[in-house]
């Protein structure tokens, strides 16, 4: 919760302290003066140290405050009761204290107000003893009240501290995956585009080594944009308003980019392509750019099955390459991590897994639509 600067709550307190004390001196028999004056002295003593982070030497001069506010409760027919109970609520609303120390100083402010009345005033009864121990006790709720207001605002900054952290370690994610998968295809291909020049070079075939050479400064202007792009999306505030995109055209340049590295890959495709939201877009032309360049990477040469199947409310992806026999078992890269996490993430739902079956590499990955997007397209 919010309090008053520490120059302000001092003026307060020493005002109302200096009200109380004057008002002992005029109505407090002698036997209570020198007790409730201690309270009175005390108490903004404790408030400006609690104030200054001196939980140690506060809570003291507060215990003080309560006990000897206390003892002088009947004699001063309850004036010296209002630091005691003030106090009271100080040492339980005080996050860095013991939550016990309040009840506790205010438990034994209960038996010296019963004491202080029965041995100094006895006149004022039984009565006068239940009311002085609730004005206490009213200390007690008070700071109760207080120190869960504290709490509940310490557990929001917390949790906006959470936030702030799980938003940054979201964007690093994001980046390292975008990064991942530009960088992958870009790279992977120029390695292809290079080993197949210098075999071409040592083979005189120098038209050839030509093609080459410029499909490889096609790919690096390439992987260069994309990653200026992928930089610029991650910089931009995301907008709820944008228009969906069909992903159709940065697929078909995907694979013909992979049949220019000299790789083959059939497609399929059932249903009606259609334009998707962004992110469901962006998801599926990652997934077969990091399953192209896995193919490149483990299976170089082998035919690659590309199948994608649109219905109304699903788009589904099927990467099939074969998988050599001395080629471990792929999976646990982190283009396969950043394609699961892109799919986890999709507003309406997705999911994407690799596995290993009958000796080929297999990825599937699902994108669920919203049914408003286009209940016409599909089968």
């Amino acid at each position: 919760m919010t309090e008053r600067p520490l120059l302000w709550s001092a003026a307060i307190t020493i005002a109302v302290a200096a009200f109380v004390g004057a008002a002992l001196l005029s109505a407090t028999s002698p036997a209570g003066v020198v007790a409730g004056l201690v309270a009175v002295i005390a108490w903004p003593i404790a408030t400006v140290l609690l104030r200054l982070g001196r939980s140690r030497t506060g809570a003291a001069f507060a215990v003080v405050a309560v006990l000897s506010g206390s003892l002088a409760g009947g004699p001063s027919v309850g004036l010296s009761l209002v630091p005691a109970a003030v106090c009271t609520m100080l040492l339980i609303a005080r996050l860095e204290l013991p939550v016990w120390l309040g009840p506790v100083a205010a438990g034994v402010g209960v038996v010296l107000v019963c004491g202080g009345i029965a041995l100094l005033s006895p006149q004022l009864g039984v009565s006068a003893m239940l009311t002085m121990s609730l004005g206490l006790s009213v200390g007690v709720l008070g700071g109760f009240l207080r120190r869960t207001t504290r709490l509940s605002a310490r557990e929001a900054e917390r949790a906006r501290e959470e936030r702030i952290v799980a938003r940054e370690a979201e964007a690093r994610i994001a980046l390292a995956r975008d990064l991942h998968d530009v960088l992958a295809h870009s790279l992977g291909g120029l390695t292809v585009q290079l080993d197949a020049i210098d075999a071409l070079l040592e083979a005189d075939r120098i038209d050839e080594a030509r093609t080459r050479a410029t499909e490889a400064r096609r790919l690096a202007a390439q992987g260069l944009a994309d990653a200026r792009g992928a930089v610029a999306a991650l910089r931009e505030v995301p907008r709820l308003d944008d228009a969906d995109v069909d992903p159709s055209e940065a697929l078909d340049e995907l694979i013909r980019a992979h049949r220019s590295l000299g790789a083959t890959v059939s497609v399929t495709e059932g249903g009606e392509p259609r334009p998707v939201p962004h992110v469901v877009a962006t998801a599926l032309v990652r997934a077969v750019q990091e399953s192209l360049s896995n193919a490149r990477r483990h299976a170089p040469g082998a035919p690659v099955a590309l199948g994608i199947d649109w219905r109304h409310d699903r788009v589904t992806l099927r990467v099939t390459s074969p998988l050599p026999a001395e080629r471990q078992p792929r999976g646990g890269g982190y283009g396969l991590t950043g394609m699961r996490e892109r799919f986890d993430a999709l507003p309406s739902g997705g999911h994407a897994r690799a596995e290993v079956r009958e000796g080929e590499f297999v990825v599937v990955a699902e994108a669920k639509l919203s049914p408003g997007i286009d209940e016409k397209g599909g089968r």
